[in-house]
């Protein structure tokens, strides 16, 4: 995986830049009930709403391998453009973003990384972000829920 990256396979509370992403880390953990992860449709978009800017949720198309952002938060599109709708997998400095994400699939569990934003030339922020995977039969991701802090 990218070494721009600082991924965090096994994280604590401690390793989190900010509160929200550990809220929403913990929100996603007390959905499980018992599974080894929830599903979208656990998820009460009301207990997100203070989280929404940082958000973004991809689909996950296990036929081609590919993520599709399907709601991207007002603070990713600041940096990121407008994505709603589009496959990661077209954009070539994602590549590594890919490997990640498709790690989450295989793996079945969240992951934590900062990095440097400085493949999309922007080189004075940083993000950290938690990766959350969702499934609807608790055997196969299908979505992908992430949260980012941009400083």
């Amino acid at each position: 995986m990218n070494n721009n990256t600082k991924l965090l396979l096994d994280f604590t509370d401690r390793d989190f830049t900010a509160p929200h992403q550990l809220e929403l880390y913990n929100y996603w953990l007390s959905l499980r009930n018992g599974r080894k992860m929830p599903s979208r449709s656990d998820i009460q978009i009301e207990q997100l709403k203070g989280y929404l800017p940082s958000i973004m949720l991809f689909d996950f198309d296990n036929n081609n391998d590919a993520f599709i952002f399907r709601l991207i938060g007002t603070y990713c599109v600041d940096l990121y453009g407008e994505q709603t709708g589009k496959s990661v997998n077209d954009f070539a400095e994602h590549e590594p973003a890919i490997e990640r994400l498709l790690w989450c699939v295989q793996n079945q569990k969240p992951y934590y990384a900062i990095k440097n934003l400085g493949n999309i030339d922007k080189k004075y922020i940083n993000t950290s972000f938690i990766v959350l995977p969702l499934s609807e039969d608790d055997k196969n991701v299908n979505k992908i829920l992430a949260s980012h802090h941009f400083y």
